[in-house]
């Protein structure tokens, strides 16, 4: 893998990124995917352990959020179900989001290849993207098949109102995803402990973004509280797209506002890494754990 992220000027002006580069990019993204790719595709049992845990974890939730509702088999207790699916799609990410992308580098320095990462000629932020585009692939994989299997084993039909705007809502979660675990990756350079702060933050986001209840249900302070967190706004897009529960704002404004609000934790992302990469390069202590 071989890119640089900036060309420098003889003068030592930093350029545009040039379409070699852009190309270099790509394939180091590209390169990245395609290794995790083929540790998932040797050790084939992850995915099934995966599979078969995420089916099970959803299922006892389920029903024990159901078993205080009037029939198994009500419209309610099927909108309550499909409310549950879609919140459990959107924490099936940002488990990906956390575990795997977030401690990436972590995970290179338990094998004992994170020298070699660094050492190698191409960008750092492109093996921790790329590995992050390999990781939501596997979330998006389980969730094909996850929901069917869950639609059959509880006897309730997953609703789709507007694919169409559904995907796109999901391409929007998964940009904001990836500018979170990227915060979460940088940030994991001065933790060098993070596992217990990983924990925290997954927990303290299936409260604080109305993952599980539709937003516009909960009652004041609590739902100013959940309308001025990031994470809140692609879950209830999702949800309205899927089930049709109101949204905080009007559905195609909302929509827009949490593509922007993506494209700034993305980007916002990329700072973060680069400013913290550059501070620990200068005080020597870039890769020891």
């Amino acid at each position: 893998m071989h890119s640089t992220w900036l060309i420098s000027k003889p003068e030592g002006r930093e350029t545009l990124l040039s379409i070699k580069s852009l190309i270099n990019l790509s394939s180091d993204l590209m390169a990245a995917a395609w290794k995790n790719w083929k540790i998932r595709i040797r050790y084939p049992e992850w995915l099934i352990s995966e599979l078969i845990d995420s089916t099970l974890y959803l299922i006892m939730f389920s029903v024990g959020a159901l078993i205080f509702l009037p029939s198994f088999s009500s419209i309610q207790g099927s909108f309550v179900v499909n409310s549950l699916v879609w919140g459990f799609v959107f924490m099936v990410n940002f488990g990906y989001a956390i575990w795997s992308l977030g401690f990436s580098l972590q995970a290179e320095n338990r094998a004992g290849t994170l020298e070699h990462v660094f050492l190698a000629p191409a960008s750092r932020l492109a093996f921790i993207v790329g590995s992050g585009f390999q990781s939501f692939a596997t979330g998006a994989l389980l969730i094909v098949i996850l929901l069917p299997v869950i639609s059959l084993l509880l006897g309730i039909p997953i609703i789709i109102q507007d694919i169409v705007l559904l995907i796109v809502s999901y391409a929007v979660m998964i940009v904001m995803m990836l500018g979170f675990g990227i915060i979460f990756a940088s940030l994991i350079w001065l933790l060098r402990t993070p596992e217990g702060i990983g924990s925290l933050t997954y927990f303290l986001v299936m409260i604080f973004a109305s993952v599980f209840v539709p937003a516009t249900t909960l009652q004041e302070p609590l739902r100013i509280i959940v309308s001025l967190f990031p994470l809140t706004y692609p879950i209830d897009v999702i949800r309205y797209f899927a089930i049709g529960t109101p949204t905080l704002f009007e559905p195609m404004l909302e929509l827009f506002f949490t593509c922007v609000l993506s494209l700034v934790m993305f980007f916002f992302g990329l700072l973060t890494f680069r400013i913290i990469e550059r501070r620990l390069k200068r005080g020597g202590t870039l890769i020891s754990f």
